[in-house]
């Protein structure tokens, strides 16, 4: 029972590694996995992609969800596009 819990907080620490430190873990030190920069790029698009479609939705029908509905869905959009850019020009080192 102990030795999964410990598994389980082991694996939770992986999930919130920073760049370097996942460099670190990689095969050599300064060499960062082709997975990760796959993942994160894909993750990147896809945020990008989600973000456009709320924002092109909210904008159509602003004026069926209203004012402060609207003007939400509209920041959460732009700000997803902005995440999304920035995890696809944003470089692991």
């Amino acid at each position: 029972m102990k030795s999964e819990s410990l598994l389980n907080m082991l694996s939770l620490k992986l999930l919130f590694l920073s760049s370097k430190e996942r460099a670190i873990l990689s095969r050599n030190e300064g060499e960062v996995s082709l997975g990760f920069i796959f993942l994160e790029k894909f993750s990147g698009f896809v945020l990008l992609i989600v973000g456009i479609i709320l924002s092109y939705y909210t904008h159509i029908s602003r004026w069926d969800l209203g004012e402060a509905a609207a003007f939400f869905f509209m920041v959460v959009g732009i700000l997803l596009v902005f995440l999304g850019l920035l995890l696809i020009i944003a470089k692991i080192e």
